[in-house]
């Protein structure tokens, strides 16, 4: 046994036809001796399967079968998924999203090792079987919010009309005639509306807490103004909650007629004095 590869001479010449001066004719990576009998390929022929890969790696690199082209059998060889694809040769579906690796690959043109690969919320099968999406683009509709948060917010992510703008809380911002029922504290629809703003402002920026100011015109008394203002200031706070955004995130105060922006003298600036105001406290 000139190459000390377990195979002698004889055998290397006249049974197997392999170079009995290397213990590793093909260059694989592996014994003449092991391709024979521990994993039963060809000696002479470094990728027994034609997959791209040497036999070598796939048993010491990879952990593929060497006599499988396609070890996981999805569709694609293991060589495009170690070099092309990056994904791991012997899991049919190797981020998890419920797509295998072919699907995403020739399919659907999405990325096998992100489930998500627009980076939306949404995995890649979601999009494509639940909600209909393109799972390429984190804003299927262009309406300016990404699908994920269209979903979390009970939004179409088909309907561009329906997406909610956000707004900017560098400053306080302030809801001039943000309305209300007549003296009561209870929201009407158009309120909501302008409301929806904050909502997905806050839904997408989760470490934004925020402070609810309620402000009120002279008319009626201090003490009813200021309750009046300060449960108005907690309405608002219970219609954020109720869209998802967590309680221990707002404070709210109510201030009553104690801090106008105009005249209470004309019905203008009573009208600017009835206020909701928001102030980024973190």
């Amino acid at each position: 046994d000139t190459d000390g590869d377990g195979l002698t001479d004889g055998e290397e010449v006249h049974t197997y036809q392999t170079d009995p001066t290397k213990a590793d004719t093909d260059g694989d990576g592996l014994t003449d001796r092991e391709e024979i009998f521990t994993y039963k390929s060809n000696p002479l022929n470094k990728d027994a399967d034609g997959d791209g890969l040497t036999d070598g790696d796939e048993i010491l690199k990879y952990g593929t079968n060497m006599l499988k082209a396609d070890t996981d059998g999805d569709g694609l060889s293991d060589g495009e998924e170690v070099l092309t694809y990056h994904s791991n040769p012997n899991k049919v579906d190797t981020d998890g999203d419920g797509l295998t690796d072919f699907e995403e690959v020739n399919k659907y043109r999405t990325d096998p090792t992100k489930a998500d690969t627009d980076g939306d919320g949404l995995t890649d099968k979601d999009e494509i079987e639940k909600y209909h999406t393109n799972p390429l683009f984190a804003d299927t509709d262009e309406g300016g919010m990404d699908d994920g948060k269209e979903v979390e917010l009970g939004l179409n992510p088909l309907n561009p009309k329906d997406d909610i703008p956000t707004i900017s809380f560098d400053k306080a911002i302030i809801f001039p005639r943000v309305q209300f029922a007549t003296a009561s504290a209870n929201l009407l629809p158009d309120a909501k509306k302008m409301l929806d703003k904050v909502v997905a402002t806050l839904l997408l920026n989760p470490n934004v807490q925020v402070a609810i100011y309620g402000h009120a015109d002279r008319r009626g008394t201090a003490s009813f103004n200021l309750k009046l203002s300060k449960s108005r200031a907690e309405s608002v706070k219970a219609y954020l909650a109720q869209k998802g955004v967590k309680a221990n995130r707002i404070i709210t105060k109510g201030f009553g007629y104690t801090r106008p922006v105009a005249d209470n003298a004309t019905p203008e600036g009573m009208a600017r004095n009835r206020r909701i105001e928001f102030i980024r406290i973190k």
